[in-house]
């Protein structure tokens, strides 16, 4: 695989990115990520099984998760930065107390999700020596460029073909990585239905400089996502998926819970009862799907791509197989 501004600048060997998803990641997945040789993230809630409502003990949890990876690995490593509904200059909310963290702990990277960061927050995080990776939610060309105006190192595409929230413009990744390469300076990272060497070789000739992996790694032994969820991957169809919107007007991909589905279901808020799309945002929903494999509940969160993976492996092969193929 060939090197790019990404590694370079990481100093790693791989310029592939495990993707910080909410409540399935973990020190153990981050840092096998990490040592095998691309970049491992610390999700929200990392390492976690049990909710809580305290801010001070949600960020001590974040800081005794980020001093467990660096027990497991000396390579550098990322934490993920909601930018979304938090006053981050005040360390009596969620996002501003794990932001102080953050800065506190000189985490060597941090991906930015949600409204881009502005250019105080940038300072404050370079001054410590931290890259800013930012994942655009809805993506498209003027929100990107947006984005880099900002001084972010690198921007984070996803097409719609990703797990997880999605951009309402509903770029597929084919189209929408050699968009955004043509009209920035800064580095591209594709993500969004990349679970091979075939996706990776793909996205890196589409300009790319970068892979951002979920759905891959969650089928991976060391991530803490509970066995029927892994299973539902192994056992998906090019079918199994279908687009919600939540409650916040967002559109995010889930394992449509009675078989295939129509491509989409949209949220009705005139209805009474609840709609499924609400689990799929709710930490709650996320938890008791991807963790306690209760599906009626809860929500698997998933890409379409899931259909192309076809056995849990340790992260140390699956990296193997993204580099050599298999």
């Amino acid at each position: 695989m060939k090197e790019t501004r990404i590694s370079k600048m990481l100093g790693i060997k791989y310029p592939i990115i495990q993707a910080p998803m909410t409540w399935v990641t973990s020190a153990e997945l981050v840092s096998e990520v990490c040592n095998a040789g691309g970049i491992g993230t610390l999700g929200p809630n990392a390492g976690q099984n049990t909710v809580t409502n305290s801010i001070v003990e949600t960020g001590e949890r974040l800081r005794r998760e980020i001093h467990k990876v660096r027990s497991l690995t000396d390579k550098p490593f990322g934490v993920n930065l909601i930018m979304m509904g938090d006053d981050l200059n005040s360390q009596d909310t969620f996002g501003g107390n794990c932001l102080k963290i953050i800065l506190e702990e000189k985490v060597p990277l941090v991906i930015t999700s949600g409204f881009p960061p502005d250019q105080l927050l940038v300072k404050k995080l370079h001054d410590k020596g931290t890259l800013i990776f930012h994942r655009e939610p809805n993506i498209n060309v003027d929100s990107a460029r947006v984005a880099e105006a900002s001084g972010i190192d690198a921007i984070i595409a996803v097409g719609f073909e990703s797990g997880g929230h999605l951009s309402a413009y509903r770029i597929p990744i084919f189209t929408l990585i050699p968009l955004i390469v043509d009209n920035l300076s800064i580095p591209v990272i594709a993500g969004g239905g990349i679970v091979d060497n075939r996706g990776i070789e793909a996205a890196l000739s589409l300009g790319a400089e970068g892979v951002y992996l979920g759905t891959r790694f969650i089928a991976s032994t060391e991530c803490p996502a509970c066995p029927s969820c892994k299973q539902a991957i192994l056992d998906a169809t090019d079918t199994s998926t279908t687009v919600l919107e939540d409650s916040f007007g967002m559109l995010v991909r889930a394992l449509a819970k009675n078989g295939p589905q129509a491509p989409v279901e949209l949220y009705n808020p005139n209805t009474e009862e609840a709609p499924i799309s609400a689990l799929v945002v709710n930490t709650g929903g996320i938890r008791e799907g991807m963790l306690e494999g209760d599906f009626n509940k809860g929500t698997v969160s998933i890409s379409i791509a899931s259909a192309m993976i076809k056995s849990v492996k340790p992260v140390k092969e699956i990296i193997n197989d993204l580099v050599q193929g298999s």
